[in-house]
């Protein structure tokens, strides 16, 4: 993941102009894949409109810059908004659809078997967690965010997420025949 200097993006974008133009670039390359699968976990967000709405949050975001606080983490203040933008739009739908997470292990045949059989098996456990667990996963798993960043994004506070990352734990090592 590539990490972006947040104080720095800042003042760039505050400082308009090409430094502006480069802040923006910046904050697309390092988040809009990101936010793309992020945007899966919100079933009611139709596939056809994750990459505008990926492309809305982070124009926002951009726009709202100047609110950033250095210091905090940026990730967290930008997927809280990420999450805005996608909550918006799946109350007005209120239809959902389940999260495809996509594990990228490159090797021979053998891993690339294994890693297809773990990915379908993850696949069905992820579509086995309510909503808000499957949030939960995608920050926490794939993004590598910490409790409290998670909670900052989902509004949940840090214990509950941590509580709720043991219980997601336990569903998935019953569910994969390992032990808890």
């Amino acid at each position: 993941m590539e990490t972006v200097d947040a104080a720095g993006l800042k003042a760039d974008a505050l400082a308009g102009g090409e430094r502006a133009r480069n802040a923006f670039e910046r904050l697309w390359n390092a988040y809009y894949k990101r936010l793309l699968f992020f945007a899966a976990c919100y079933r009611g967000l139709p596939s056809a409109e994750r990459e505008d709405q990926v492309s809305e949050a982070l124009i926002k975001a951009f726009r709202a810059l100047s609110a950033y606080q250095p210091g905090r983490s940026l990730d967290a203040w930008l997927y809280r908004i990420a999450a805005n933008q996608f909550a918006d739009l799946t109350r007005k739908a209120k239809r959902f659809c389940p999260l495809v997470a996509e594990l990228a292990v490159p090797g021979r045949q053998e891993q690339e078997f294994e890693r297809r059989d773990a990915a379908e098996r993850c696949r069905a456990v992820l579509a086995t967690l309510d909503d808000r667990d499957r949030r939960i996963a995608q920050l926490c798993f794939h993004e590598s965010f910490s409790s409290r960043e998670a909670g900052e994004t989902l509004g949940l506070p840090a214990a509950t997420v941590r509580w709720r990352i043991s219980v997601i734990r336990a569903k998935a090592s019953k569910a994969l025949g390992e032990e808890a």
